[in-house]
C-alpha cells in the first residue's frame, strides 16, 4: 500500500509513521519510509510530507492526515522552526507568521485525506486510536504490542511540551 502522512507540520506527523511501520512490521510487512516528494518506489511505502503535492495525492493508495491544536503546534515548534527561519531568511518572523504557514499546511490536505489522525486524540485514548488506525489500513494489530515497541513512546521533551501547554491553557 502506498501511504502518505500528511498535514501540518508539528502535529504527530511523525508518531503517526511510526505507528503504522510498527503496524506493519508486527504483521511480518516490511514498509519503506521516506521523507522525499520523488515518486513511490516500491508497493509498500509510506511517505511524509506538508507541502501539498498534487502528484503523490493521486498516486497514493490512502492518506492519513494530521492534525493538533494549532497553539500547540506553534509552541511544539517554536525551536525548530521560528528560530532556523528567523536566521535563515534574515527576516524576523513571528508566531503570527508561524501560524499562518502551519493553517495553509492543514488546510491544503483538509478534507482529501482517508483518516484524520488528531494528536489529542491519541493521548486521551491511545487503544482506540490505534484500533481505528489499523483498521482502516485493513489489519488487525494489538495495541500494547504497538505501544510496547521503543519506536511509537514519545520522547521526554514532546511531555513537558504538551504539560507546558496544558499549563498555558489552563491560566
Amino acid at each position: 500500500m502506498k501511504i502518505l502522512v500528511v498535514g501540518q507540520s508539528r502535529s504527530g506527523s511523525t508518531l503517526l509513521c511510526k505507528i503504522i511501520k510498527t503496524i506493519y512490521k508486527i504483521n511480518k510487512i516490511n514498509l519503506d519510509f521516506t521523507f522525499d516528494t520523488s515518486d513511490f518506489k516500491s508497493d509498500y511505502e509510506i511517505k511524509k510530507i506538508h507541502k501539498y503535492n498534487d502528484y503523490l495525492h493521486k498516486k497514493c493508495d490512502f492518506i492519513f492526515s494530521c492534525r493538533r491544536d494549532l497553539r500547540d503546534s506553534i509552541v511544539s515548534g517554536y525551536k525548530t522552526l521560528l528560530k532556523p527561519w528567523n536566521s535563515a531568511f534574515g527576516k524576523e518572523w513571528t508566531y503570527f507568521d508561524v501560524g499562518n504557514d502551519l493553517l495553509r499546511e492543514y488546510e491544503d490536505w483538509e478534507g482529501k485525506e482517508d483518516y484524520e489522525f488528531i494528536y489529542e486524540d491519541y493521548f486521551q485514548d491511545k487503544h482506540k486510536i490505534l484500533n481505528q488506525i489499523a483498521a482502516s489500513l485493513e489489519i488487525n494489530a494489538d495495541p500494547e504490542k504497538i505501544l510496547d515497541r521503543k519506536s511509537t513512546r514519545l520522547n521526554s521533551s514532546h511531555l513537558v511540551i504538551s504539560y507546558a501547554v496544558f499549563c498555558l491553557k489552563k491560566k
